[in-house]
């Protein structure tokens, strides 16, 4: 698992416009990493109270898996392999899908949900010589 650290540029810092609220201000933030945020409003005369935590975990999708292949195959059935990508996002691998089509065909099936513990499945009820 890699992390990586991004730096984020100001979009709004508050001042000038009362219409808006939102604004980006972090540096170094790190996948795979929790963060918990507070926010709180000054005027002239002072500061408010913190507002309540704003728990937040940053992570992306992971990666491809690896070497995808298919392993064996009878009569209407075939066994596919692969290994995990070789990043998680940032968050552990909880499961993956398998996706096929008829050649020719536009209508991609979709398998059930393979836990991530699985690195095969077989795709069952298949047309013989398709």
């Amino acid at each position: 698992m890699s992390e990586q650290s991004h730096d984020y540029e100001l979009v709004y810092n508050g001042t000038g416009r009362s219409d808006i609220t939102t604004f980006t201000a972090h540096n170094s933030v790190k996948r795979s990493t929790a963060y918990s945020f507070k926010v709180l409003a000054i005027n002239r005369i002072g500061m408010s109270q913190n507002s309540t935590a704003l728990d937040s975990f940053i992570g992306v999708v992971p990666s491809v898996p690896l070497d995808f292949t298919h392993t064996t195959s009878a009569s209407g059935s075939i066994t596919l392999a692969w290994l995990p990508p070789n990043f998680d996002g940032g968050a552990k691998v909880t499961g993956y899908f398998i996706y096929f089509k008829v050649a020719g065909t536009s209508a991609w099936s979709k398998s059930i949900l393979i836990t991530s513990d699985k690195s095969a499945f077989t795709v069952d009820s298949l047309i013989a010589d398709t």
